[in-house]
């Protein structure tokens, strides 16, 4: 198993000869790893058997706190992996072979060329020790770890919003039941956006997706949780107000990025901006209720704080 580098802080201690390490050898005791080595050489996956793959892998947490290993298969010495697998042993959830539902599902759902930016199932596995999903590789890297590991993480903002807002409205127009309903991913947000250069996205993690809810879910989740995610002056993070209102209240380079985002995503689907700011304020509104349950990853924010500044805002990114 070895270590990638997620963030600015460590890219450059990994970039120090002195800093620098051997890769770790997976311990004979990780479950995860055995049960995954396990239903790997069970058949051949795609043709490639288990004695040519190589494995990276690392553990990693999920945002309702479960432990997970995330393993990236190669053909032998290739440069690039083909495939990618989790595996966890919470059985409680099923989160991921509700993944793999999903992955079945919307790749019946969208045109051949949407399909191409979405993960293959290549595997899924489950018993008392715990579940495995494998899916197919796509190009890109997540637009989070490229906001956290750049030095200059502005440079990238805008290509984030333009290729989010072309690939989600084209997902959306390719799924819509009616005006607000169409289906929708569940966790839009930038470590689950993949890019390559400022060409169109692939998008990973379908756990969450739904046949039919409200557009409005997707659309707001990405720059909600970018925002709050964005550093600040040297690399801080902001508190979650202050994050907000950079994202949707003040003018700077982000809510300019925010705004086109908005802007690809109207012209594109036909929805006024005059129904984007109502449906904002309405979801803000309803995660405030004490029986909401919003998304995990944005569970903890101040959401009534959020309806108070936005009323309170001379102008929005929806003016």
């Amino acid at each position: 198993m070895i270590s990638v580098p997620m963030t600015r802080r460590e890219r450059l201690l990994s970039a120090l000869p002195m800093m620098a390490r051997r890769p770790a050898t997976v311990p004979d005791s990780d479950a995860l790893m055995h049960l995954l080595c396990e239903v790997l050489r069970a058949e051949p996956l795609l043709g490639r058997p288990f004695e040519r793959m190589r494995v990276v892998a690392r553990h990693d947490d999920d945002q309702d706190g479960r432990r997970r290993l995330l393993a990236f298969l190669f053909d032998g010495a290739g440069k690039t992996p083909f495939a990618v697998a989790k595996v966890q042993s919470d059985l409680r959830n099923g989160s991921l072979q509700s993944e793999a539902a999903a992955l079945t599902n919307v790749h019946g759902m969208i045109p051949a060329e949407l399909r191409k930016t979405i993960p293959d199932l290549l595997r899924t596995h489950s018993d008392h020790r715990g579940e495995v999903l494998v899916v197919s590789a796509l190009p890109g890297r997540s637009a989070w770890q490229e906001m956290h590991s750049s030095l200059l993480p502005a440079v990238h903002v805008d290509a984030h919003f333009a290729c989010a807002a072309r690939w989600l409205a084209s997902f959306h127009e390719a799924t819509h039941h009616d005006d607000e309903t169409t289906a929708i991913h569940g966790d839009f947000w930038a470590h689950n956006i993949l890019h390559e250069g400022n060409r169109d996205v692939a998008v990973i993690d379908w756990e969450n997706f739904t046949p039919a809810g409200s557009r409005y879910i997707d659309l707001f989740h990405y720059p909600l949780t970018y925002g709050q995610t964005y550093p600040g002056r040297f690399y801080r993070q902001l508190d979650a107000e202050s994050a907000f209102a950079r994202t949707f209240l003040h003018e700077n380079h982000l809510s300019r990025a925010v705004r086109g985002y908005l802007d690809v995503y109207s012209a594109r689907t036909g929805i006024p901006r005059a129904s984007m700011a109502a449906a904002f304020r309405e979801l803000l509104v309803r995660n405030t209720a004490p029986e909401s349950k919003p998304h995990p990853g944005v569970r903890h924010l101040p959401w009534t704080r959020f309806v108070t500044m936005l009323d309170a805002a001379a102008e929005t990114v929806f003016d």
